[in-house]
């Protein structure tokens, strides 16, 4: 009897090695990518776990493609073969995740944990005007008429609820007059700006997500509006044209739309 369990014991185990032999793969440690979905904060910081995220990973040579998706806790996991992968991830709401130029690197000896971090779209609103009706002279910096000032106190009542969080101008006179009751009115500094891209630039790197408005002149408006990323085949003010009042929508940091609204007495 014991000589019949010995034989049954090493034919079980010689045939196990043969299977081991024909299957190498068989019993070998799955591999690919385990991880997680933050929100990242607008201070760098980690915020809440993300659900519903699509996590694409397309290899080097760009002929294998594998989609992962975050489950209620913000997890995912996925098997994937020995290759280099570009890694994409997008959620409603988020801007998109990308990690062009690098790599996720699969080695096929174990999971690799590869976190993914998005932020949330933010919706900057500029709202942008020309200053308001100004003296023939002095030629080089006149001040706003009497006409001006009104216009100049009824932008207070069109955007006392808008939430503005900055406040910019050129350095004339007129610019500066037209936005002086709005500045009271939120006890703001009036900001000055000198070309469109640092205007840009400063808008976005501080103001993201807000609220602001830029005074301008009817040759710079049209300008503007391009640099802040929107079409602006239909924004050109005329020289008697003081009561336009451009709302642009800035989406993330490289799409915008703008409407064309009016404010205080029509001009002509």
């Amino acid at each position: 009897m014991k000589t019949v369990f010995r034989c049954l014991t090493q034919c079980m185990v010689g045939a196990m090695m043969v299977l081991v032999l024909m299957y190498p793969g068989s019993l070998a440690a799955a591999t690919g990518y385990r991880g997680v979905a933050f929100e990242r904060n607008q201070d760098g910081g980690i915020g809440t776990k993300l659900a519903g995220v699509v996590i694409t990973f397309v290899s080097e040579s760009g002929r294998a493609r594998y989609t992962a998706t975050t489950d209620s806790k913000g997890s995912y996991s996925i098997n994937l073969p020995a290759a280099r992968y570009r890694v994409t991830a997008s959620l409603p709401g988020y801007e998109d995740y990308s990690s062009n130029p690098g790599f996720f690197v699969v080695t096929g000896k174990t999971y690799q944990t590869g976190n993914i971090f998005l932020k949330k779209k933010l919706f900057t609103t500029v709202l942008l005007i020309r200053h308001a009706e100004k003296a023939a002279a002095p030629a080089d910096d006149p001040p706003l008429t009497a006409a001006g000032q009104t216009r100049a106190n009824e932008l207070v009542h069109v955007a006392a609820k808008a939430g503005i969080k900055a406040i910019f101008a050129t350095n004339t006179i007129r610019t500066r007059q037209t936005v002086q009751p709005l500045a009271t009115y939120y006890n703001l500094p009036i900001t000055t700006y000198n070309n469109n891209t640092s205007l840009k630039n400063t808008i976005m790197s501080n103001y993201a997500g807000k609220t602001v408005i830029v005074v301008g002149h009817s040759p710079t408006i049209q300008s503007i509006v391009t640099a802040l990323g929107a079409n602006a085949s239909n924004c050109q003010v005329n020289d008697s044209e003081f009561d336009n009042l451009f709302v642009i929508t800035i989406y993330g940091s490289d799409t915008a739309n703008v409407v064309n609204l009016q404010y205080g007495a029509v001009s002509p």
